[in-house]
């Protein structure tokens, strides 16, 4: 709860630093609470907590608001903390965390809406709908299942991008440009289609959001990267030169939902709108072919996560500092749902949509202004 402020005096700058991220706000008494969600903010995004940090900065700009609002405040003063306002919904790197956020709230969303979605493959295990986009001239495709795996292995599977030729035999190549973070990379991917068809290739920007305290999912949000695009420190990360005799591909969006049913099974929902480019082929052919690839790509996740300790991903599992984090990460999430351990869901091979929809935590997505 913010207290009323009546007096405010403006005294020295300060700078907030969390996680390389450094934000330079005016102190003024009675501000110590909006400093502190300020902390806290920065704090959950260098956690990979981006709900949660966008959530925190939907509230700081309420208070303001508030604050702006107060008549006990002199104009004066309302004036620098209007500046404070400004600071906060301009500086480059909050936006980039509030970019993110709403991206991935977009796709959470994406992943339970019925809205523009139609029903193209109803399996036991496996769901597949397709939507219809104005500003594409191909289909937006969702697909979900159960998974019986691992979460941690299926992870790595994901994880280790430089990797994914080994399994996807369309990827000739999958190479990192940088690493931006613990769950952040810049990507450029090749792949091989079928003689005559040239290769496509993409840069790609993915980044993962934990969502295991208040949203109980993990989401894997990908676009094609863009020349804008920079780093936390505002640095451009820049789009490689396309490789000659290659087509530019576009992915307009790209994600994964998981969320842990229990230690050996997780619901996996994969959103994609790609387009390969490729003009020759019939659009109903083009669209029935990108769903198929997705449905049977679910099951190929599968049976690879299953046949990990054959394959280079669990020498990396001992070694990368990347997998004491995210086993950590699962065990608190199973230690607060004993029920996902103990309990029907365990190796649950099907489920029903509507019966889980309704039963699921809803998203929190209302402040970030997802409807």
């Amino acid at each position: 709860c913010f207290g009323q402020v009546t007096v405010v005096v403006f005294t020295s700058l300060v700078h907030v630093r969390r996680g390389e991220i450094c934000v330079c706000i005016a102190r003024i008494p009675g501000m110590e609470n909006l400093e502190e969600v300020l902390n806290q903010a920065l704090a959950f995004y260098a956690d990979d907590k981006l709900f949660q940090a966008s959530r925190k900065f939907e509230v700081l700009t309420a208070e303001v608001a508030k604050m702006e609002k107060d008549s006990t405040v002199p104009s004066t003063e309302k004036q620098k903390l209007s500046e404070f306002k400004t600071k906060l919904s301009s500086d480059p790197k909050v936006l980039k965390i509030r970019q993110q956020s709403s991206e991935c709230a977009t796709l959470l969303h994406d992943c339970t809406s019925k809205e523009s979605w139609e029903m193209c493959y109803d399996g036991q295990s496996t769901k597949v709908h397709y939507r219809k986009e104005p500003d594409s001239p191909v289909h937006s495709v969702r697909v979900r299942g159960i998974l019986n795996v691992d979460f941690v292995k299926l992870a790595s599977l994901i994880y280790e991008t430089d990797l994914y030729k080994l399994f996807w035999w369309f990827v000739r190549d999958m190479k990192e440009i940088k690493k931006l973070g613990r769950c952040e990379k810049a990507l450029h991917g090749i792949y091989q289609i079928f003689f005559p068809i040239r290769d496509r290739e993409i840069p790609i920007l993915g980044y993962g959001c934990d969502g295991l305290d208040e949203d109980d999912s993990f989401v894997l949000f990908f676009r094609s990267l863009r020349e804008e695009d920079r780093d936390i420190d505002g640095n451009v990360i820049g789009v490689p030169k396309q490789p000659s005799g290659t087509i530019r591909i576009e992915m307009k969006v790209a994600g994964m939902r998981f969320i842990p049913v229990s230690r050996n099974a997780v619901d996996m929902t994969i959103i994609a709108n790609l387009d390969p480019k490729i003009s020759f082929v019939p659009r109903p052919l083009l669209n029935w072919a990108t769903r198929s690839v997705f449905r049977f790509g679910l099951r190929i996740l599968e049976s690879k996560a299953n046949e990990l300790h054959n394959m280079p991903h669990m020498e990396r599992m001992q070694t990368d500092p990347f997998y004491e984090w995210f086993n950590s990460r699962v065990e608190d999430y199973f230690r607060s749902h004993p029920e996902k351990i103990q309990g029907v869901e365990r190796g649950r091979t099907s489920f029903d949509p509507e019966k889980e929809q309704k039963a699921a935590k809803p998203p929190r997505l209302a402040l970030l202004g997802v409807k």
